[in-house]
């Protein structure tokens, strides 16, 4: 009876080793708090017309703004042919780049689609921007968030924003899942959405949060944003949300040519008169210990100007500081010693000299980030990265290990 109990004792442990080791990849695919809103649209307490064929738009864009199509997608839109969404005439989507998991574990994971999707649609000529699905439930997480995101898409030109979509997971019985069971106040999410914002804002990015009228009459405070974009989600022939926003997804059951199956869609309101943002600079991480590296990218639109016969040189950068960091050419920097580092990319345009004076007129664009390098073991964001894959593992294998001590006791008093 010993022999068989320390036989079963073992089995149990190495269950246990492997369910902890095999589970965080397959859960993590479950946990996806898209799941919910993709099977589940019941929960989601919209009406999506089924065969609209008018939308109407606030009068407030009736003029100076130009009205655009966007779509967003997932892996759950599956395998796309951004060709043909392209030839559809789409021209900007807006790309899942992951989530946190909406069980108490809560762990961020790339969207598997996220690669074959941003590199599609950036190949088929569209602009496209990013979003991630939040379960954070404080400040510190929603950052982890941002900081994962800035990992991901950094060598990628997005043209549109970072979206920090904040919204309530939901199953069959409605709204569900860590972030809606935390019970926070309207102030602490709108301190999630600005605490996001503001991390890719620093990098580089344009920043923009997306939620649905419920959201923004019971959960967030528009006026708490920061001033940063929103991005409305009613699915309706016309909205009567009287907040601002800069983009309407206004239905989750349209096709379009090169997608199975439905497609969010939203219409775009451009401002018109509104300059762009020729020359573009992100970065990876915005604090690094002493030891580390970050990314830099920095994107330029040279066609607007050599199509009006200008001259434009390479994009060179430059840092603040050679004593704390380097940097290659490829836009890695080093970073050796503790500080704060600013990084610019430059990029000089010569104006045509169409009154013959000699002396052309030149200017130089020029666009900064801000990196603080910390002493090694004292950044408190890159010291928690792996801290929720840890803390799935430990519950796994709690929950597993109560259940075989259960059954090891059992056994136990049947020996006896």
């Amino acid at each position: 009876m010993k022999k068989l109990f320390k036989t079963l004792l073992c089995l149990c442990m190495t269950a246990v080793l492997l369910t902890a080791a095999v589970a965080p990849a397959a859960y993590a695919f479950n946990d996806d708090p898209m799941n919910g809103k993709i099977q589940n649209q019941a929960a989601y307490k919209f009406t999506t017309p089924d065969d609209a064929s008018e939308y109407f738009h606030d009068s407030r864009f009736d003029t100076g703004y130009t009205i655009e199509k966007v779509i967003d997608v997932s892996r759950h839109n599956g395998n796309i042919d951004w060709s043909k969404v392209a030839t559809s005439g789409i021209k900007y989507a807006i790309i899942r780049v992951g989530y946190r998991g909406y069980g108490d574990e809560g762990s961020i994971n790339i969207d598997s689609n996220f690669t074959s999707n941003i590199r599609g649609a950036v190949n088929a000529g569209l602009k496209v921007g990013v979003y991630f699905y939040t379960q954070a439930v404080n400040e510190k997480e929603a950052r982890e968030e941002a900081d994962f995101v800035l990992e991901n898409i950094i060598g990628y030109d997005l043209a549109l924003p970072v979206v920090f979509d904040c919204e309530f997971a939901s199953d069959s019985s409605g709204y569900t899942g860590r972030f809606y069971n935390a019970n926070l106040s309207k102030s602490q999410t709108s301190a999630l959405c600005k605490a996001f914002c503001d991390r890719v804002s620093a990098a580089g990015y344009d920043a923009m949060v997306y939620a649905n009228p419920y959201m923004f009459s019971n959960h967030i405070d528009a006026s708490k944003l920061g001033g940063y974009d929103v991005w409305l989600a009613n699915y309706t022939t016309k909205t009567t949300y009287a907040g601002d926003y800069i983009m309407w997804q206004f239905s989750s059951k349209e096709t379009v040519d090169g997608i199975s199956g439905n497609v969010d869609m939203s219409f775009y309101y451009i401002k018109d008169g509104v300059t762009p943002s020729y020359l573009r600079l992100h970065a990876s991480k915005l604090t690094v210990e002493t030891g580390g590296t970050t990314k830099v990218a920095a994107f330029f639109d040279s066609q607007t100007f050599t199509s009006l016969g200008c001259t434009v040189g390479n994009i060179e950068y430059n840092i603040s500081s050679t004593e704390i960091a380097s940097i290659n050419s490829d836009g890695t920097v080093n970073c050796f010693a503790e500080g704060n580092l600013k990084i610019t990319a430059s990029v000089l345009i010569t104006f045509p000299d169409i009154n013959n004076t000699g002396s052309p007129q030149t200017t130089s664009l020029n666009k900064s980030v801000d990196i603080t390098i910390t002493p090694k073991g004292a950044s408190q964001d890159d010291s928690d990265n792996g801290s929720d894959i840890l803390t799935m593992l430990l519950n796994i294998f709690k929950a597993l290990a109560d259940m075989f001590v259960k059954l090891i006791s059992a056994l136990a008093a049947a020996g006896t």
